[in-house]
């Protein structure tokens, strides 16, 4: 059985980094969380077996840089996926904000997570499990003509 479909005592899977690339988004308005978060956040990834020149981290000044940034990781980079370190519930107050970063992730097909260092482990599953489902669709052949 793989790493990535084994399960764990309480029957989440245990996945690993490795071989995964994540943008980790520092929201400078928010300096006293992202110092107490990113810290932890980063061990994490190590820990789960994301190297270090698999991890890209980046600044913005405010909250509201927020879309922009996340935007930035899927335009430029080969990310798998984004953590945007901040206090979630602020990001969720904004529906606005909320509604471009959901926006983002549908458009590129790529999972972001908001928060402190616990949704280090939150980023290398969904990015797991986008790679098992990817793996198990069925073929796609071309679309059939209907004219």
């Amino acid at each position: 059985m793989d790493q990535a479909s084994r399960l764990n005592y309480n029957g989440t899977r245990a996945v690993s980094a490795a071989d995964m690339k994540f943008g980790v988004l520092i929201v400078d308005e928010y300096s006293d969380f992202v110092e107490r978060h990113i810290g932890a956040m980063l061990d994490m990834l190590r820990r789960l077996g994301c190297l270090d020149n698999d991890i890209v981290v980046k600044q913005i000044p405010s909250l509201g840089d927020t879309v922009l940034g996340v935007q930035f990781f899927a335009e430029y980079t080969d990310v798998d996926g984004v953590l945007v370190v901040m206090p979630a519930e602020k990001l969720y107050a904004n529906q606005a904000l909320l509604g471009g970063i959901v926006h983002l992730q549908m458009q590129w097909n790529m999972p972001v997570c908001i928060g402190g260092s616990e949704r280090a482990s939150d980023i290398v599953e969904m990015v797991a499990l986008q790679c098992e489902m990817e793996a198990a669709a069925p073929e796609q052949g071309e679309r059939p003509k209907f004219s």
